[in-house]
């Protein structure tokens, strides 16, 4: 018996756990999870009015332990969904740089030379590039920086 209660347990965890991690996953957005929550929610409601109607009240005695059960699942589904949610931005992980094409070089200038002119470090306008607060991107694994972005000294 206990044996069927320990794989109750482990399959209903399992499956809570997996939907709000392919949720999140998926769609990239907790508004299906909240969805999701919402519908079980409302589902539990109705099972724990109906279960008190045909109980002649016997459940009353058992409805904080039912409370309790839903919420430890719904803490298992945001755990999902926020691993979902990891899983989402790994998947869609933008590529540091854009990558340019030879017709765009003409906007652009390499990285040394843009150094020269600003007076700054190629490491530091490196770094500025890939956090995007630079305009520019790479072509044959050289860095190149857009033209507005010199200073007008």
């Amino acid at each position: 018996m206990m044996e069927l209660v320990k794989q109750t347990v482990l399959y209903t965890v399992s499956i809570a756990f997996l939907t709000g991690l392919l949720l999140t996953s998926i769609t990239g957005s907790a508004r299906s999870v909240k969805i999701l929550l919402a519908a079980l929610t409302t589902l539990a409601v109705v099972g724990l009015v109906i279960g008190l109607i045909i109980s002649r009240g016997l459940l009353i005695y058992l409805l904080f332990q039912v409370i309790a059960l839903m919420i430890g699942l719904y803490f298992v589904v945001i755990i999902g969904a926020v691993c979902g949610g990891g899983v989402y931005a790994l998947l869609n992980k933008r590529q540091i740089g854009k990558q340019l094409g030879e017709a765009e070089l003409a906007g652009y200038m390499p990285l040394a030379e843009f150094c020269a002119r600003e007076g700054i470090d190629e490491e530091r306008a490196t770094v500025r590039l890939t956090s995007s607060f630079y305009a520019g991107g790479r072509y044959n694994g050289n860095w190149y920086v857009h033209r507005n972005e010199l200073t007008d000294k």
